[in-house]
């Protein structure tokens, strides 16, 4: 049997796990910022409360080998929900290799941060919420996903904008749509915190100091996208590819058929651009549902003939590409440095911080 190994030193992972000890002692989830030195007492709303109670399990029965194990699976699920949406879904088989390979090489990581493991939220719906007819089963699905991302992590009302863009690119079944769109925006509503929660996210959509949230300025995952922070996580290659994403997204609006896909898009990228840390989720959001206005740039091109086609592949086809997207993106990430906690606070602040001395420094090992 192989071995995994992986660097686990985000540090997110480690108070995951201590909340989850908590609340596993207690019953309740966390409603006191008690980790504070400074104010225990005041009011906290813990969005990733549902990795809590599996991380705290996980870390206290396999140690940070744990970690390491979650990263992978959350990594290979992402990459083939991508691929089931790209690749499974392009006209041309090189447009849904590209689209595949933009989303899960330049913008995937295999980590256990919960910010990371919950890109499988905006893949799995953006691929539910966009198939050409949707079933009863399906639409239960959306909404039970729903749920779930609500509890799971801040970024669940990106859930209902997809189901509502979807709504409106399929005119054949609208009305259930429409339906499935309303039911997943009341079910957000069922978590421990109720509405506190929705604050919360708005709170920190619009960097809200005043709101108890603290300074974000420091955390790279905050800053702009042009801030050159970002790019030492991020390649100029990850943004030229998104970069050529939004283009395409830009001239798709002319289309009809296209336009809520693209208008989809267009309205996401003010967040990505203000917030670098959601430009992930942008790529593999991008990637899936603009495979139809992919193909039809292709098409109009040159490169048709060179993209392949008509690509109408079976499951098994499907799945063997997505090995081959799985393979690739492991070797790239393999001759990657694992990106450490410094990586994402700038020095003056990584000076004042112990990051250094975390538990998170440690290797785990996975058989």
């Amino acid at each position: 049997m192989g071995t995994l190994v992986a660097r686990v030193d985000d540090a997110d992972v480690w108070w995951v796990a201590a909340a989850g000890r908590q609340m596993l002692a207690t019953g309740t989830v966390p409603r006191t910022n008690g980790f504070s030195f400074v104010e225990p007492d005041h009011p906290w709303v813990m969005h990733e409360w549902l990795f809590g109670p599996p991380y705290a399990w996980g870390l206290g029965s396999l140690g940070p080998r744990f970690f390491a194990l979650v990263a992978a699976v959350a990594f290979a699920l992402t990459g083939a929900l991508v691929v089931a949406g790209t690749i499974g879904r392009a006209r041309h088989l090189a447009v849904g290799c590209a689209a595949a390979l933009i989303a899960v090489v330049l913008f995937a990581h295999p980590t256990a941060r919960p910010t990371w493991v919950a890109l499988l939220f905006p893949a799995a719906m953006a691929l539910l919420a966009f198939r050409v007819t949707l079933g009863r089963v399906a639409a239960w699905a959306c909404v039970g996903l729903e749920l779930v991302w609500a509890n799971a992590h801040g970024s669940f009302p990106l859930g209902v904008v997809l189901l509502g863009a979807a709504a409106w690119a399929g005119p054949t079944d609208r009305r259930r749509r429409l339906t499935v769109t309303v039911a997943a925006a009341a079910v957000t509503l069922v978590n421990p915190y109720g509405p506190r929660l929705h604050a919360l996210v708005l709170d920190y959509a619009f960097a809200a100091r005043d709101h108890g949230i603290g300074d974000l300025s420091p955390i790279v995952e905050y800053a702009p996208l042009w801030d050159a922070r970002y790019f030492a996580v991020h390649s100029i290659a990850a943004m030229v590819a998104l970069g050529g994403l939004l283009l395409v997204a830009v001239g798709a609006l002319r289309d009809a058929a296209h336009r809520p896909r693209a208008a989809l898009v267009v309205a996401l990228v003010p967040l990505a651009v203000l917030h670098a840390r959601f430009a992930p989720t942008l790529a593999i959001v991008a990637a899936i549902v603009l495979v139809p206005a992919l193909d039809d740039a292709v098409a109009r091109t040159r490169l048709a003939s060179y993209a392949g086609g008509p690509w109408c592949p079976s499951r098994l086809t499907v799945g063997v590409y997505a090995g081959v997207v799985a393979a690739i993106a492991a070797t790239a990430f393999a001759t990657v440095a694992s990106r450490t906690a410094d990586a994402w606070i700038d020095p003056p602040s990584a000076a004042r911080a112990s990051f250094a001395s975390s538990p998170g420094s440690r290797t785990a090992r996975t058989s």
